[in-house]
C-alpha cells in the first residue's frame, strides 16, 4: 500500500490593509513642518515707528493707510486722572497728609508752581502696559491724538507715562484720509517743543 501524500499546510492569511484615501497618502509623504519657536524666541515683526491715536477705530483705519513701517495703537481715550483721595497714593508719600490732596491740585500755594497729582486710571493700566511694550524696539513714537485741548492733554499724559528711549513727536491731521495722514507725517512736531502745552 502506498502512503497518502500529506496535505500542504495552508498559508496564513495576511491581514488586509485598510485603504487610504489619496489625501491621507499625500499628507504622509509631505515633509513635516518645522516646529514653531517658543514665545520667548519667536521673531517679532519690526516696526520702525509707533503711532498712537485715541480711538481703536481710527487706529484700524490708519493701519490700512500706512505700510509695515508703522505700528498703530490706541490709547482708548484718557489714560490718567487727578488724585481723588489720599488712599490713592502709596504709603510714605508726603502728599497723603495734605488737605488739598482730594482735589489732586495744590490750591494752597496760589498755583505757583502748579502742582498736580495724576494717577493712571485703573481701567487703563493694561492698555498702558501694552503701549509701553509696543514702544520697545521702535525708532520713533508719534503721538497722533486729536488736535484740540483734550487731545493735547492725552498726548502730554502719554509722553509723561511712556518715557520712551527714542525720539517722540507730535503729529496732527484734521481728516482721516490717506493724503492728510501722509502730509502730517512729513511735518511732525518735536515732543520737546510743545506736547501738552496747550492743555494748560
Amino acid at each position: 500500500m502506498t502512503k497518502p501524500k500529506p496535505k500542504p499546510k495552508p498559508k496564513p492569511k495576511s491581514k488586509a490593509q485598510p485603504k487610504t484615501s489619496p489625501k491621507v497618502q499625500a499628507k504622509a509623504k509631505a515633509k513635516p513642518k518645522p516646529k514653531s519657536r517658543a514665545k520667548g524666541g519667536a521673531k517679532r515683526a519690526h516696526h520702525p515707528n509707533l503711532l498712537i491715536v485715541e480711538s481703536p477705530a481710527k487706529a484700524g483705519t490708519l493701519r490700512k493707510y500706512l505700510g509695515p513701517g508703522y505700528r498703530v495703537e490706541a490709547s482708548v481715550g484718557h489714560i490718567r486722572d487727578l488724585c481723588e483721595r489720599k488712599s490713592d497714593l502709596p504709603d510714605g508719600d508726603a502728599r497723603r497728609n495734605k488737605p488739598w490732596v482730594k482735589y489732586g491740585v495744590n490750591i494752597d500755594n496760589g498755583f505757583e508752581p502748579l502742582e498736580e497729582v495724576y494717577l493712571v486710571s485703573a481701567d487703563r493700566r493694561r492698555q498702558i502696559e501694552a503701549l509701553q511694550a509696543a514702544a520697545k524696539g521702535v525708532g520713533r513714537v508719534l503721538l497722533a491724538t486729536d488736535d484740540d485741548r483734550e487731545g493735547e492733554a492725552i498726548a502730554w499724559h502719554l509722553a509723561e507715562v511712556l518715557h520712551p528711549k527714542v525720539p517722540m513727536q507730535r503729529m496732527v491731521f484734521h481728516e482721516i484720509t490717506r493724503e492728510a495722514v501722509q502730509a502730517a507725517l512729513q511735518r511732525p512736531r518735536s515732543e520737546e517743543r510743545r506736547v501738552g502745552k496747550e492743555c494748560r
